[in-house]
């Protein structure tokens, strides 16, 4: 998975960052986990996938579009009247439902992944019917090989039935289908004809080429998602700075007009302060000529007062 990663045109920081994360979520199977999956897919798929039928062999499986590191990723599940297609990943708002059946192969990993409590926990609450445990070698459970849970609809489990092998076979309650240890490796059984199908390695390789072309669609259908989900992200961040500038030159635009009133003001005050001065000024010009033609006509008069006093005793002075 790292290589075809790789091999795709990222930049460096995105690739890096889902490369650390595709390692993280890879389980620390070995090639036999792998074939035994396999093994168990293909099958199931040949009979059963269809438009009313959906087998997937290694697909998360989401329940919440908020928080995408919210998944399990089962080793094969099939959800009953839900259409084959190739799906980057099994999200539960847009299918409007669980898997049906969900089938995990333990590995050394099963115990850290609790596959055999946490994990059934959580199909259980969000709606799947059946849950079925293989361990081929009987190495990683202490129970048998071979078991299943009829899930119920109580969340601490005590709905739930619990199933093991009637004989040699671990039958499914819900498909036709069984599975059955055969020389600590798993076979997918068909319930009708009794046929037991054989190991991917055995299988003619135009048929295994098809399962890993599958595979193959699906993760690059996952890369090509998570790719478009970041560039939405950064498409989301530019019109958000966009926003922000827009705001920003708003509120500058805003606060130049704002600046421009207070100048207009202030020139207005100004212009009305001069007026006023220049009034002031008139008046006191006024009143200082007032007070020139006042004083001339007071002169004047006092002048003239003088000489009729002068006239009247001269007058006086000639009888």
């Amino acid at each position: 998975m790292r290589a075809e990663i790789a091999a795709l045109d990222w930049p460096r920081g995105a690739l890096w960052a889902l490369l650390e994360s595709e390692e993280q979520d890879e389980p620390l199977a070995g090639q036999d986990h792998r074939d035994t999956v396999d093994s168990l897919h293909y099958p199931l798929r040949g009979r059963l996938a269809g438009p009313q039928c959906y087998v997937a062999a290694e697909l998360r499986v989401h329940r919440d579009p908020t928080n995408l590191r919210d998944y399990k990723e089962p080793d094969i599940l099939v959800a009953l009247g839900v259409a084959d297609a190739v799906r980057p990943r099994y999200e539960l708002w847009v299918e409007g439902k669980a898997p049906d059946l969900v089938i995990e192969v333990l590995s050394p990993s099963s115990l850290e992944n609790g596959d055999l409590t946490e994990k059934r926990d959580w199909y259980r609450r969000e709606g799947v019917r059946e849950y079925v445990v293989l361990d081929p070698s009987g190495d990683f459970a202490p129970e048998p090989r071979l078991q299943a849970w009829l899930l119920g609809d109580r969340p601490d489990g005590s709905a739930d039935r619990y199933r093991l092998a009637a004989g040699e076979t671990l039958w499914s309650g819900l498909i036709p289908f069984g599975w059955r240890v055969v020389d600590d490796w798993v076979r997918a059984v068909d319930r009708a004809s009794g046929e037991v199908f054989p190991l991917i390695g055995d299988v003619e390789p135009r048929l295994r080429r098809e399962v890993a072309l599958r595979q193959e669609a699906q993760g690059q259908a996952r890369l090509a998602e998570e790719q478009a989900r970041q560039a939405q992200e950064q498409a989301r961040l530019a019109r958000e700075q966009a926003r922000l500038m827009a705001e920003r030159e708003q509120a500058a635009r805003q606060e130049a007009r704002a600046a421009e009133e207070r100048e207009h003001l202030a020139r207005r005050e100004a212009q009305e302060a001069a007026a006023r001065e220049r009034q002031s000024v008139e008046r006191e010009q006024l009143a200082r000529a007032e007070a020139l033609q006042a004083q001339g006509r007071a002169e004047r008069e006092a002048a003239a007062r003088r000489a009729l006093e002068a006239e009247l005793d001269r007058l006086r002075g000639q009888r």
